[in-house]
């Protein structure tokens, strides 16, 4: 077979090895999955917080703080890197923490991690779609041990990172439920409201606005400068890999 009769097999070999993941070009994503640049504004102890979540289709930030001066970071989808990393600008390291299943699993009801056993799941009510800002989401009120908790999810978005939700109290006795809505959406919650038997509400998450464009692929890695540090979490249920508290040095 002379070299021209060969050209459509090598072309073909070659656009088969674009389709392989983790060759896949940087202009790749999963097709339909939310990209672009959602603000979130969370309430929680009478305090406001801005939150930022970024997507490309493959990889995540999330921002807890004032644009430009974030207090918390979560980059998730690093190359080469088990887990998620957890950025702190203040003290300009982070760690790699586990952020998948293996966690979410031993999360009892209450919020609590049991390291023994998996806690039997909760029960999820029949949810019913919803506009919310735009997008189509599916409404729940779940029955948690706490207050009532009204959730809008949307599909096909990265989840938020375990220790987003893992912040806030009183959150707490809700962070199986919503870890199950993520697994069962592939997606966020767009609104989280709790409200006391009073009716008045005592955390909210909510959506304030939605930018489409594709944000920079910079954001989704570590700053130079940065050094490792041990994991917040121990007892993963993996064993290792998250770091063993001496550090690694700058970047």
């Amino acid at each position: 077979m002379n070299g021209l009769n060969r050209l459509p097999t090598v072309l073909l070999t070659l656009f088969s090895l674009c389709l392989l993941p983790g060759i896949m070009s940087a202009d790749d994503h999963e097709p339909g999955r939310l990209m672009g640049t959602l603000l979130f504004e969370v309430e929680y102890d009478g305090m406001i917080t801005p939150m930022r979540y970024y997507a490309d289709g493959k990889h995540l930030r999330v921002e807890l703080g004032e644009a430009g001066d974030p207090y918390l970071i979560w980059i998730r989808g690093i190359e080469g890197m088990d887990g998620i990393a957890a950025l702190s600008p203040l003290e300009k390291n982070y760690s790699v923490e586990f952020d998948g299943p293996p966690m979410w699993d031993r999360l009892n009801n209450d919020g609590s991690i049991d390291k023994r056993r998996r806690p039997k799941d909760p029960d999820l009510p029949q949810g019913k779609p919803e506009t919310y800002m735009g997008f189509n989401c599916i409404r729940y009120e779940l029955n948690t041990d706490g207050p009532d908790t009204t959730v809008l999810m949307l599909d096909n978005a990265q989840p938020l990172p375990f220790l987003v939700t893992r912040l806030w109290k009183n959150l707490a006795d809700a962070s199986r439920h919503l870890h199950l809505l993520a697994q069962q959406h592939n997606g966020i919650p767009l609104m989280i409201e709790r409200k006391k038997w009073s009716k008045r509400a005592f955390f909210s998450l909510k959506l304030v606005s939605h930018d489409p464009e594709v944000p920079n692929p910079s954001i989704f890695t570590i700053p130079k400068g940065y050094y490792q540090v041990a994991a917040q979490i121990r007892g993963n249920p993996r064993g290792g890999g998250s770091g063993d508290g001496r550090g690694q040095g700058p970047r």
